[in-house]
C-alpha cells in the first residue's frame, strides 16, 4: 500500500469502510495494519455474538469484544450457547451505548435478573429488543421489561417456546395484565409483535391502543383468544397506526355489522396483512373505499372473497401498491391476473405461491406489466405450462425469482426467463424436477449478475454448465440435487468467489469433488456436508486448508467434542447435523 493512501486523514478512512456496507466486510481490512484496525474498531455499529466469536477473542469472552467495539449500538446473541446470564451482565457493564438487543431463539431460561441490571445502567438508551422464540418467557418476565425498560419502541416477545412441564404451562403464559402493565409502562412503543402468546386477549389490544399514542405496528398471529374486537378498537383509537398483521381472527367480518367500515379512522394504514381466516368481498371493498397509501396488502389463505372483491381493492391501491401477497388463493386464473396487473406498474414484489392455476401466462403478464418489480415468488404453480411469449419479456429490475415446487418447469423456460431477467441475482428452483444442466447453461451465460442459486433436489441437474457461467455466484445450496465431482472440478474453476456451498444428499459427490471445490474456492466461509464417505482425515485437511472456513455441517460420522474444539480454536465451527 503506498505511503500516500496510508497517510489520508482518518475521517477520510471511515468514510471509506462505512461504504463496504456489510460488516463483515471490515474483518479483513482490519488485518491490514493497526490503524486500519483502530478504525475499523471505532466504526462497527453492530456485533452478532456466538460460540465462535467468543473462542476466538479468547480467554476476555464478551468483555473483550465489548472493549474492542466501543461504539456499538447493537448486539445479536441468537447463536450464543454459553452463559446468558454472564453475557448480558457484561453488555451492562461494557459502558457501552446499546440501541438494540436480539436475543432471539434462544434456548435458555430468561435471565430476570441481569435485565434488570442492564435496565438500570440502560434503560434509557434502549429502544429495541427482540425476544421472539425464547424459551420459558414467563408473566413476570414481560413485568420485568417494563420495568427496566421505559423507552422501549420495538418489542418482539413472540412465539414462546414450552418445554412438555404441563405441570407449570398455565403459570408461564403471558397474560392480558402482563400486557397492560407493558402498555402503561412504555409510553413510546412503537411496535409490538405478541404472535404465538395463546392465553392473550382482545383486552391486551385495547391496552396498548390506548395507552401508547405512538402505536405504529401491531403482529399478533395465533393468539387463539383474539376474536376481532381488540384488532378493530386499534384501528380505531391508534392515530399513527400504519402496519397491521393478525391471522385466524374468527369473527371480524362480523363486525362490520356494528362499525360499516372498520377502517374508516385509520387514516395512516400502509400495511395490511390477513392469514388464515374469513376474508368477505364488503371487507376488500370497504378498504378500498378509504383512500389510503397502502404499500402492503397481504391475504394468505384466506377464504369468503372473490376475485369481485380482490379486483377493486387492487384497482384502488394500484398505483402506490409495493408489496403484494395473495398466497393459497386457489380461485385466481391467468385471466384474473392479466386483468389487474396494468394496475400494478409501480409494485416491487408478489408472492403468487400455491395459486395452483397460474402458469406462464401470469409469470409473463408480471415482467411485461411491472417494470418496477424486484422479487417474485411463484412457488407450487404452474410455471413452465402452457404458451411461452415469441420473445422474451425483457425486464431491467428483477433481482430474486422463487419458482420452488413448480412440477411443469422445464428448461425452455428456464432459457427464456434467463433472456427475460439479465440483472437476475437470486435464483431458487428447488425441487423442479425437469430442469436440467442445459437449462443452468443458458441461465449462467445470460444472467451473469447470478450471486445467490438454490437447485435442491433437482437431480436432474449434473453441473452448472460451462465454467464461463456462473462467475460471480457466492451461495450455493444444492442439497439432494445430482451434482457430481466433475461438476465441483468445473465450479471451483469459475466461481472462486463462492462462500456458501450445501452439498447434503449428493450421492454422485465424493472426496475428490470436496477437494476440488475446496482448493478452488478460496472464499469459501459455510460448507455442508451429507453422509458421504469422508474420513475425519479429510476434515482435518479442509479445515487446514481454508483459513476462511467459518462453519462445517459433517454427516460422516461422530465427531468426538474434544476435535470440535479443536476446529473451533481455528475459528471453524464444525457441527454434526441432526
Amino acid at each position: 500500500m503506498s505511503e500516500c493512501a496510508v497517510a489520508l486523514p482518518e475521517d477520510c478512512w471511515e468514510l471509506v469502510f462505512r461504504r463496504l456496507g456489510d460488516e463483515r466486510l471490515m474483518d479483513p481490512v482490519s488485518l491490514v495494519c493497526r490503524r486500519f484496525l483502530s478504525i475499523t474498531n471505532r466504526i462497527r455499529s453492530d456485533l452478532t455474538v456466538s460460540d465462535r466469536t467468543v473462542v476466538v477473542h479468547g480467554g476476555g469472552g464478551p468483555t473483550q469484544l465489548f472493549r474492542r467495539f466501543p461504539n456499538l449500538r447493537r448486539i445479536a446473541a441468537s447463536d450464543f450457547h454459553g452463559n446468558l446470564d454472564r453475557l448480558v451482565q457484561d453488555m451492562s457493564r461494557s459502558g457501552l451505548k446499546l440501541e438494540a438487543v436480539d436475543l432471539h431463539g434462544q434456548r435458555q431460561c430468561f435471565p430476570r435478573s441481569a435485565m434488570k441490571e442492564l435496565g438500570l445502567r440502560m434503560g434509557d438508551s434502549l429502544k429495541a429488543l427482540i425476544l421472539g422464540r425464547f424459551l420459558h418467557l414467563e408473566n413476570d418476565d414481560v413485568l420485568a421489561i417494563a420495568e427496566s425498560f421505559p423507552n422501549l419502541e420495538l418489542l418482539d416477545i413472540s412465539h414462546p417456546q414450552r418445554e412438555l412441564d404441563h405441570s407449570s404451562e398455565l403459570r408461564q403464559m403471558v397474560t392480558d395484565r402482563a400486557i397492560e402493565v407493558l402498555s402503561l409502562n412504555l409510553r413510546n412503543l412503537k411496535s409490538i409483535h405478541l404472535s404465538g402468546n395463546h392465553f392473550l386477549s382482545d383486552s391486551a389490544l385495547v391496552s396498548l391502543s390506548t395507552n401508547c399514542p405512538n402505536l405504529t405496528e401491531v403482529v399478533a398471529h395465533d393468539c387463539s383468544f383474539m376474536r376481532g374486537e381488540g384488532i378493530v378498537f386499534v384501528l380505531h383509537h391508534s392515530p399513527n397506526l400504519t402496519s397491521v398483521s393478525v391471522n385466524r381472527i374468527a369473527v371480524l367480518s362480523r363486525l362490520m355489522s356494528v362499525e360499516s367500515n372498520p377502517f374508516y379512522r385509520a387514516r395512516t394504514l400502509r400495511h395490511l396483512s390477513l392469514s388464515r381466516m374469513l376474508v368477505p368481498d364488503e371487507l376488500l371493498v370497504s378498504l378500498g373505499d378509504m383512500d389510503l397509501q397502502m404499500r402492503e396488502l397481504s391475504l394468505s389463505d384466506c377464504w369468503g372473497l372473490s376475485f369481485t372483491g380482490l379486483a377493486s381493492v387492487l384497482q384502488a391501491y394500484g398505483r402506490s401498491l409495493r408489496r403484494l401477497v395473495l398466497i393459497g388463493l386457489s380461485f385466481l386464473s391467468d385471466g384474473m391476473m392479466i386483468s389487474v396487473l396494468p394496475h400494478l406498474s409501480n409494485m416491487n414484489f408478489i408472492n403468487l405461491s400455491c395459486c395452483c392455476d397460474l402458469s406462464n401466462t401470469t409469470f409473463f403478464s408480471i415482467l411485461r406489466n411491472c417494470l418496477c418489480i424486484e422479487q417474485i415468488e411463484m412457488s407450487k404453480t404452474t410455471v413452465g405450462q402452457g404458451l411461452l411469449p415469441a420473445a422474451p419479456c425483457l425486464n431491467q429490475r428483477l433481482k430474486s425469482l422463487r419458482l420452488t415446487e413448480n412440477p411443469y418447469l422445464d428448461d425452455d423456460t428456464v432459457g427464456l426467463i434467463a433472456g427475460s431477467c439479465p440483472r437476475l441475482d437470486s435464483l431458487d428452483i428447488s425441487y423442479c424436477w425437469d430442469v436440467t444442466e442445459e437449462g443452468m447453461r443458458n441461465l449462467g451465460e445470460r444472467c451473469p449478475e447470478i450471486t445467490e442459486l438454490s437447485i435442491k433436489g433437482c437431480t436432474q441437474i449434473k453441473s452448472l454448465g460451462t465454467s464461463s457461467g456462473f462467475l460471480k455466484l457466492k451461495t450455493l445450496k444444492a442439497t439432494g440435487s445430482g451434482l457430481h465431482d466433475k461438476a465441483l472440478s468445473v465450479l471451483a474453476q469459475s466461481c472462486e468467489g463462492l462462500s456458501q456451498l450445501d452439498l447434503d444428499g449428493c450421492p454422485e459427490v465424493t472426496e475428490k469433488g470436496v477437494k476440488d471445490v475446496v482448493m478452488g474456492c478460496k472464499r469459501l466461509q459455510q460448507l455442508y456436508l451429507g453422509p458421504q464417505s469422508l474420513d475425519l482425515n479429510v476434515l482435518n485437511w479442509i479445515v487446514s486448508s481454508r483459513l476462511l472456513l467459518r462453519k462445517i455441517v459433517w454427516q460422516s460420522g461422530f465427531l468426538p467434542l474434544r476435535l470440535q474444539d479443536l476446529f473451533l480454536s481455528h475459528d471453524c465451527v464444525v457441527r454434526t447435523r441432526k
